[in-house]
């Protein structure tokens, strides 16, 4: 499977078991080779698609419960149907190529666990992409370039901004933010982020001020983080910059929406309101 609708995406944000169903539908969907249909539906004989590796050799398959549970979030997210005794699993991608993310990097693995880590670390990607698109779209309604529609700027403005007038603040992205909105804990949002900085998806940049002060000897002092026998540090949360392919998937360029004469390969959904400051 190559493409996923951005839709599904903002509807399993935040929510970890979402997540995981459609991370059932995508592992079902390569086994039956993008297949639609499973004729004669039983919950056995899912378990017996998931008991297969890559090569077709049978391993551990899921619980019968878990699939049984998947099942019922996947027809309660419109993505599955029962009809008789067949089971249809929706078209997971859009015939408009401006809603769909492509996934074709996903490495569609044994486990259904392997692919629910990738879609945490996809979920990740859009949150910062939401960043990234806001940015622009401010930049955009302070510095209009040549063929922008300003009354389209000002909407967006209005629909994905807390502040329409406002300007950009950057003050990156803690781990507690992401851990809230893609719905784990903070320990895991640290193994989402270092896997994606591994699969070269972003760069991340690290922000810490070191100041000298002599004698103050771990002492708590207002406005520093922590200090130590000489030295006074000031942490910030880190920002993070999108790769170039992640980046045109993602449609950050607000230019793009607003009829400016820029290329882009998408735009972002931008039915999730975010605030430009968080």
């Amino acid at each position: 499977m190559k493409y996923l609708k951005r839709k599904i995406l903002n509807d399993i944000i935040g929510s970890p078991l979402k997540q995981k169903a459609v991370a059932f539908a995508l592992l079902i969907k390569t086994r039956t080779n993008d297949s639609s249909v499973i004729r004669n539906f039983t919950t056995y004989k899912l378990q017996k698609l998931t008991s297969l590796d890559s090569k077709g050799k049978k391993r551990g398959g899921m619980a019968y419960k878990t699939i049984k549970k998947y099942l019922d979030v996947l027809i309660s997210m419109g993505l599955a149907e029962i009809k008789g005794r067949d089971l249809y699993i929706k078209k997971m991608s859009s015939s408009s190529r401006h809603r769909n993310i492509d996934i074709s990097v996903f490495k569609i693995n044994n486990k259904n666990k392997d692919i629910y880590n990738q879609i945490r670390e996809l979920l990740f990607l859009v949150i910062q992409a939401h960043k990234d698109f806001i940015h622009s779209l401010l930049r955009l309604r302070k510095e209009p370039t040549r063929g922008t529609d300003f009354r389209k700027v000002r909407r967006l403005c209005k629909k994905c901004c807390d502040d329409p007038n406002a300007d950009y603040e950057e003050h990156g992205l803690t781990y507690k933010r992401i851990a809230r909105q893609i719905g784990c804990c903070i320990r895991t949002a640290f193994t989402i982020v270092k896997d994606a900085v591994r699969r070269k998806w972003c760069v991340k940049e690290n922000h810490c001020t070191i100041d000298y002060l002599p004698g103050v000897n771990f002492a708590d002092i207002p406005g520093y983080s922590f200090t130590s026998f000489n030295y006074g540090f000031i942490l910030r949360p880190n920002t993070y910059v999108l790769s170039r392919a992640w980046s045109c998937a993602l449609g950050t360029d607000a230019g793009a929406c607003a009829g400016a004469y820029v290329h882009a390969a998408g735009c972002v959904s931008v039915g999730v309101r975010m605030p430009v400051r968080k």
